[in-house]
């Protein structure tokens, strides 16, 4: 029963990113995850000399009439603070989105 979907699933995906590999397609997108969320960690974070770490990165669709997007978790740490920020780069789109924010004590 699940299977149909599950075949149209992947029938999307090669459609969707033609050759490219989903590693391919996370490296694409990175960048501009990193530059989205080091504006507002900068502002969050009272700090501009901060470290980027993209600690898990994945590419999902949250539904099947849904377009794919890129989804980074990424750790800021800097002036003796570290905060984990969510970006959501959505596909064929030209800009991030930092969804959540949480800073611990370093």
């Amino acid at each position: 029963m699940l299977r149909p979907f599950i075949l149209l699933g992947l029938i999307s995906v090669v459609a969707l990113t033609g050759c490219a590999t989903e590693s391919q397609i996370l490296d694409g997108y990175q960048g501009r995850a990193i530059q989205t969320v080091l504006g507002k960690a900068q502002f969050e974070m009272n700090c501009r000399d901060l470290t980027p770490v993209i600690s898990s990165r994945k590419l999902e669709q949250a539904a099947a009439t849904e377009p794919w997007r890129a989804n980074y978790t990424i750790d800021m740490e800097g002036c003796g603070k570290k905060a984990r920020f969510l970006v959501i780069c959505p596909e064929g789109q030209d800009s991030c989105i930092s969804t959540d924010y949480r800073q611990f004590n370093k």
